[in-house]
């Protein structure tokens, strides 16, 4: 034991080492890596480059004075077909001491020491690097950027984690409705998985949501525009977000939840990708027909009685041309959604959480049945179906 605040004496020394620094750097940062200014990846070359800046990661900070080429890819053999890897950065503290290396990876941050605490290695994913037959076609780099607290506590927020990135995915004969909805970065989350749990938390768009706020016997009803976290009780994924009261497609899922799926396939040549769910049962869980017996949208729907969960009925005059006597389409009649990433320690505590995912439009396609299609009815072509 030795005070460190203190005067070295015979009986005390307190000569600091380098862990002892880094413990309160990544204490002080809110316990969060990444950038502290400047640290710009460019590429040229086939070289990667860094502008001048400062690195923190667990800590332990990386001064870049001048811009330096900090990895050289030209003595790789390149993949004859597009392929990303991963530029990873990793500190190794052995003893009091610490050393780095910078690697391409295949699958991304892998050790995840607590390296301001004990021995061992801690990989921080610097970029994504887009290999081609040529070279290098492109680096994006995904280092976060570590701001000061407003208030002086960053809660459990303290790790690096990317957005999901959405992709909506078929073949060319797939209307998008009966398409994938896929995760395009899944492998951004593998680094995660060795230590901690991975969920994919889900949230709803609502457009002017009403809500009561209570206090005893006093109500006050409030709208709110922007996304909402749906409601799971369970806490296994179901929700009651659907017209029937629940919905077959998952509103919590598990990392090991999002399987690698065959979208299309010729001769040996597979094509798969990490697949969330089948398109087709976000329509079909949210999206209602009054006028069908069992409620389902069906090929003879009139495109003018579907209706989502949450949208508003219409006024009774007409609208493009339609008589007053016909159906009229609903106000805010869309389906609109996003994920957030979160991770989890080994007993429930939230240590990270990202931002939101690109999000998921769904609408009525109104111009169905009108003379700019023929009359091959296909349910998939009720909707149209954006990536926001």
């Amino acid at each position: 034991m030795k005070l460190l605040e203190s005067m070295n004496t015979e009986n005390n020394n307190v000569a600091q080492q380098v862990d002892d620094g880094a413990l309160i750097n990544f204490q002080a940062a809110g316990q969060r890596s990444g950038l502290l200014y400047g640290c710009s990846l460019t590429t040229s070359g086939n070289k990667i480059y860094i502008d001048p800046g400062v690195l923190m990661i667990r800590g332990y900070r990386l001064k870049i004075e001048s811009k330096e080429e900090i990895y050289n890819a030209n003595s790789l053999s390149f993949p004859s077909v597009t392929t990303t890897m991963y530029l990873i950065l990793r500190i190794t503290r052995t003893g009091h001491d610490a050393t780095y290396s910078i690697f391409l990876s295949a699958q991304g941050a892998s050790i995840m020491t607590q390296i301001e605490k004990e021995e061992g290695s801690y990989d921080y994913q610097l970029a994504r690097v887009v290999l081609i037959s040529s070279g290098i076609a492109n680096v994006v780099s995904t280092i976060g950027t570590i701001t000061a607290s407003a208030s002086g506590n960053t809660g459990t927020i303290g790790m690096q984690i990317p957005a999901p990135k959405l992709e909506i995915v078929g073949n060319t004969s797939t209307q998008l409705a009966k398409a994938f909805l896929c995760l395009g970065n899944k492998q951004d989350y593998y680094k995660f998985t060795s230590s901690y749990v991975v969920k994919f938390e889900f949230y709803r768009w609502m457009s002017k949501g009403k809500y009561r706020k209570r206090n005893g016997s006093s109500k006050i009803y409030t709208y709110k525009t922007g996304f909402v976290k749906v409601y799971d009780p369970s806490g296994n994924g179901s929700s009651m977000i659907g017209w029937e009261g629940d919905v077959k497609f998952k509103t919590t899922l598990k990392y090991s939840d999002i399987t690698q799926q065959e979208i299309g396939s010729d001769g040996n040549f597979k094509y798969t990708k990490a697949v969330i769910d089948n398109m087709f049962n976000y329509v079909d869980g949210i999206f209602h027909d009054n006028e069908q017996d069992d409620g389902h949208v069906a090929k003879n729907s009139d495109v003018y009685n579907i209706r989502a969960t949450r949208s508003k009925s219409v006024s009774p005059y007409g609208w493009l041309g339609r008589k007053m006597d016909d159906p009229k389409p609903a106000r805010h009649n869309f389906f609109r959604f996003a994920f957030k990433a979160v991770v989890y320690d080994t007993n429930g505590k939230e240590v990270g959480r990202s931002d939101f995912s690109n999000s998921v439009l769904i609408r009525v396609n109104y111009r169905y049945k009108s003379a700019l299609y023929t009359q091959d009815y296909d349910i998939g072509k009720f909707f149209r179906i954006t990536l926001v």
